[in-house]
């Protein structure tokens, strides 16, 4: 976001922070993601990129932030974006 803060535009930000059990859960569905992360495996991948990540998503430097902590809200923003 540094390069935006020198062009003077809003900086907004669209943070997705489902709860652990629905990212888990997610996972555990997942069949043939590019990636892999899918499975146990996939779980455990994503359980340590979760203790990684910091407690609430960092506000500073953005205009706005947009936290989104379940598909209906990330739909929601996605769909007042997608007006713009």
């Amino acid at each position: 976001w540094h390069f935006f803060q020198g062009l003077k535009v809003p900086v907004h930000c669209v943070a997705l922070c489902h709860h652990k059990s629905f990212c888990e859960k997610r996972v555990m569905g997942r069949s043939d993601h590019p990636g892999g992360v899918q499975g146990d495996k996939g779980v455990k991948l994503m359980r340590t990129m979760a203790s990684l990540a910091p407690p609430d998503p960092v506000t500073e430097g953005f205009d706005l932030v947009s936290c989104c902590y379940d598909d209906a809200m990330a739909d929601e923003v996605s769909a007042a974006y997608a007006g713009l």
